[in-house]
């Protein structure tokens, strides 16, 4: 799932660093609350807190791209019932 958001962030970074194109879609059933990962330090810690941000405030359930080489889909669903597009 998305859960904190961390796999998510270190593949956008790894994205930038090779140019190469991520299309990357998790499927989360309890998305974490902003109180919750507002706490995390992960962008700190990579320099990319503007980008942790940005993957927690993108809306679920919609396609996004956050850079030429990284695109998201946030689904809020369950992987049990979540049919893959």
């Amino acid at each position: 799932g998305f859960g904190t958001g961390l796999n998510a962030l270190l593949t956008l970074k790894r994205s930038q660093n090779i140019q190469q194109t991520i299309d990357y879609v998790s499927v989360e059933t309890f998305p974490l609350e902003q109180s919750v990962y507002t706490r995390l330090n992960y962008g700190e810690q990579l320099q990319m807190t503007a980008e942790f941000e940005k993957l927690h405030e993108l809306s679920w359930n919609t396609p996004h791209t956050l850079t030429p080489n990284f695109n998201i889909k946030k689904v809020k669903d369950s992987l049990q019932s979540h049919v893959l597009d």
